[in-house]
Order: structure tokens, then sequence, then C-alpha cells
């Protein structure tokens, strides 16, 4: 009699070609001596005329016909699959397996939502006229899938976890300062810029983040005023708001989201070559953080800035009096201070001459500028600088204390 390993309808065809499809007899013995190969599914027509499949070698029915038909679904197709009560789900995957072109390694049985795998028909819960479902992709598909090759630009679920890791180990080494973050007054979360073939690379971008955030001086700034910003990002090298706003004269290095919800830095230089000096990336940001209490560039701004940066200036050079070292290095150097440290006074009217005269700003943002520069000039003639200051109260130049955890 017609016998085959391939789909079930091939066997109706042949069978049918010769005038056998009732004499299931001879399919049967014939299904049954290929039982002498392991794991090999026999395919037949019986005397009741439905072909049957089994793992056994042996025909569902046996004898007898068979007793249960089942109704499988698989993208709007339905087929029937013939069987007794006592098969194992096996015999009716392999069936439907083979009926939708596919192996049963990529078929999912499912019964009211719920994949059958192990046990016969009866043991879990099916009766005649059962609904099932199959999920199955066809041999086509998966040979396609194969042959594709991957995006290079998308990274696979091994990519994203070899990232994290590579993430994961390049921050987790000792903080460049001697201590990381106030526990409460501090920036919750880093983000970076990933672009292709990026020199430095990200995790070095996320590293400058962290060094900025924990920078003594920026800490101080936190704890005083008390400030929590919800994300340090590295703004995008593409990113230049001030051409879209038309006002011209230079790109934007950094701004402030919703007065502290996120703060971006232009980390890069134009060239994209490097990151620009530290102390350029301290003075944008605390910038940014002056306008957590201040939108406009104008008076008040302009003084929040000033007395941040005298601050700023004034921990580091506390922190050198005292002879702290952080790897054999003071912190004034760790920040590329150089002698701004020494000369607060003069860092800080450099600054805001460079502001005073910044063709980025409007005008009376200007001018608001320059009129806090000229009222800190009055203020050193008179002896109240910040260098006097400075000299004349060590407790000027102690850290605020920590908050309480």
């Amino acid at each position: 009699g017609a016998r085959s390993r391939g789909t079930a309808t091939a066997v109706l065809r042949s069978a049918a070609e010769e005038g056998k499809v009732s004499a299931g007899g001879n399919i049967a013995a014939e299904a049954e001596a290929d039982a002498t190969i392991p794991g090999a599914f026999a395919f037949g027509v019986c005397a009741c005329g439905v072909v049957h499949t089994s793992v056994t070698g042996s025909l569902p029915c046996g004898q007898g016909g068979h007793e249960w038909t089942l109704i499988v679904s698989c993208k709007g197709r339905k087929v029937t699959v013939p069987c007794k009560r006592s098969d194992p789900v096996a015999v009716v995957l392999q069936y439907a397996a083979n009926e939708f072109n596919s192996t049963p390694d990529l078929v999912k049985l499912l019964h009211k939502g719920k994949r059958l795998v192990d046990g016969t028909l009866e043991q879990h819960g099916l009766k005649d006229g059962s609904k099932l479902m199959l999920i199955a992709s066809s041999m086509a598909a998966v040979e396609q899938t194969r042959a594709k090759k991957s995006d290079p630009t998308i990274r696979g679920f091994a990519g994203e976890a070899d990232l994290l890791e590579q993430r994961q180990k390049g921050l987790k080494g000792d903080s460049v300062w001697s201590e990381g973050q106030d526990k409460t007054h501090k920036f919750s979360k880093f983000q970076v810029w990933h672009f292709e073939d990026a020199t430095p690379h990200p995790f070095e971008a996320e590293k400058l983040l962290q060094k900025l955030a924990a920078d003594p001086g920026v800490v101080d700034a936190m704890r005083r005023h008390q400030w929590t910003v919800g994300m340090l990002c590295e703004m995008d090298p593409a990113d230049d708001r001030l051409k879209a706003e038309g006002t011209g004269g230079g790109c934007t290095l950094g701004y402030n989201e919703n007065r502290g919800f996120r703060i971006y830095l232009r980390l890069r230089l134009d060239d994209l070559s490097g990151f620009r000096p530290y102390k350029e990336l301290v003075n944008t940001l605390l910038h940014e953080l002056s306008h957590n209490e201040h939108g406009p560039h104008l008076d008040a701004f302009w003084t929040l800035f000033a007395t941040l940066k005298v601050s700023y200036l004034r921990v580091h050079l506390s922190l050198e009096r005292k002879g702290s070292l952080v790897g054999g290095v003071s912190t004034a150097m760790l920040a590329d201070l150089q002698g701004d440290a020494m000369d607060i006074d003069g860092a800080l009217e450099a600054e805001l001459a460079g502001d005073a005269n910044n063709g980025a700003l409007k005008l009376e943002e200007r001018a608001a500028a320059g009129r806090v520069y000229t009222a800190h000039m009055n203020a050193r003639r008179m002896g109240m600088g910040a260098n006097a200051a400075a000299a004349a109260s060590e407790s000027a130049l102690s850290p605020a204390p920590a908050s309480a955890p």
C-alpha cells in the first residue's frame, strides 16, 4: 500500500491515485514495519478512509477506527485531525505540523490558551470535536529569516547584554573623586549620546558626566540650594538651538529643561575629536543650575551664577589648603582649575566679562551680566571681594554640612 514520511496529504494523493484508499490494512502493516526506525512517524489511510499518524509506528485507530476528530486552526485555515482519546499530544502535533508545512519544533499547540506538550489528549481535557490553535512558522519563512543578514545598526538581545556588561564594568571603578554625590540632592540619572564611531566612546562620556556630578564644588552647590536634577544628559552634537532660534553668534553649550527636570551639556568639541575642557563644562553646568531658580539671563540670574562660581572655587581652595589629595593630586588639579582657585575674584570677573560680551545673548542679558560684573569689581576695590573673604575666614572655605540620611 501507499506510505510516506512526507505530508499526510501526499499519502492521500498517492493512495487515491492507486485506488487503495480503502486498503488501510496494507498501509498499517507497512507503517508498523517503520517502527524499527527510532522516533519515526508513520502515516497511512485506514479502513475508515482517513489518514492517521503515530509516533509508535502503529496507526491510531488500529483495527477499530478513530474515536475523535479534533479541529486545528492556523492562520485562517482549519484541518481535521482523526485520533484516539489515548493518543499522545505528539501525534496531533506532528500531523498538524505537516499539514501546515512546518515541523514539530517550530509549532505550538494550544487549547483554551494553554499549551499542550506532554501527556495524552484525554489527560488535557480534550474531547471529540475540541478546537485547537496551532502557532506555526513555515519552513520557507524560517529559512528566509536565517538567510537574512543582521542589520548592523540594530543590537540584538546578546548585543544589549554585552553593552550593559561593558557599561557596568566601565562605571564600576572608583570615582574620580574621593566621595560621590549627596544622597538626596543629586543628579538622579545620566544619559549620553550614541552615534556611529564616537570618539571618545559613549562610556567615557558617561564617566565625564559622573565626574561633573560628583565634583566636590558641584556637590556643595547641590546641597546648599537643595537641588535635585532628574537627569544629566550629553547634548546631541548636532543640536544647535541658537541657530534654530536665529540668534547667531555661536553654538549652544547647554540648556535646562523645566527647571532641573533635565540638564543637557555639549560635552564634545565642534569637530567631535574630543571633550571640551573640564573647566568650561563646569561653568556651563553652574550656568544651567542657575536656571533652576531663574529663567531669563537678568540680574538675579547672574548674581546667583556668581555665587555658585565663587562657592565652587572656595571648596577647591579649601581642599587644597587642607592638603586633600585624590590619587596623589589635588582636587583643583583634577578640576582643571590651575590658578583659578587661588584667584577667585579674577576667575569670576573673567567669566562675567565674557558673558557681558557674548554675542549669543540678547542685549538686555549682556547688560545684566555687565551690571553684576561692575558690582563685583566695586566690592573688590572696597576689600569685599571673594579673595578677601576667603583669606579672612576659614569658615567661608568649609563645605556645607551633608544632608541628613
